[in-house]
């Protein structure tokens, strides 16, 4: 059964992505929301090393090889995650977030929302839909969830 929009995933091609760390970094790209997954798509991150700038643009076409997933008919939730996990598993920066892992998890919505995001051990990211109506959607989307932790 192919996967359905706003049931099985959410898909946003307009995301920012904030580190807070020693090196604050902001990465642009696209996201892709499972029940079980949050993953971030990166296109290009800006980050800031006391005076230098880093600028990495990453190669190939991972927003086309998401959306290329989305729309096969044979696609499923579990088989989603599985190509997201392949497809980041040799990267340094961590781009997926397991909702059951979450220390910190929270959606806002508004000119001033996003989706809060803290592994364990790591500093928080900050994940902004520029999607119209993104945040909202997010926001129904894992309202169980959230519900769920408190």
């Amino acid at each position: 059964m192919p996967l359905t929009l706003a049931t099985d995933y959410l898909w946003f091609e307009k995301v920012d992505c904030s580190q807070q760390s020693l090196t604050a970094t902001m990465t642009r790209g696209a996201a892709v929301l499972t029940p079980n997954l949050i993953a971030m798509i990166p296109v290009q991150s800006m980050g800031s090393v006391f005076v230098a700038t880093v600028l990495t643009r990453y190669g190939g076409d991972p927003v086309g090889a998401v959306k290329a997933l989305l729309a096969d008919p044979a696609t499923t939730v579990a088989s989603l995650e599985d190509a997201l996990r392949a497809m980041y598993a040799t990267a340094s920066t961590r781009w997926l977030f397991p909702v059951s892992e979450l220390d910190t998890f929270k959606v806002t919505t508004g000119f001033f929302g996003m989706i809060s995001l803290k592994m364990r051990g790591e500093s928080v990211r900050r994940m902004v839909i520029r999607d119209k109506g993104g945040k909202a959607a997010a926001k129904a989307f894992y309202a169980a969830a959230l519900a769920a932790r408190g």
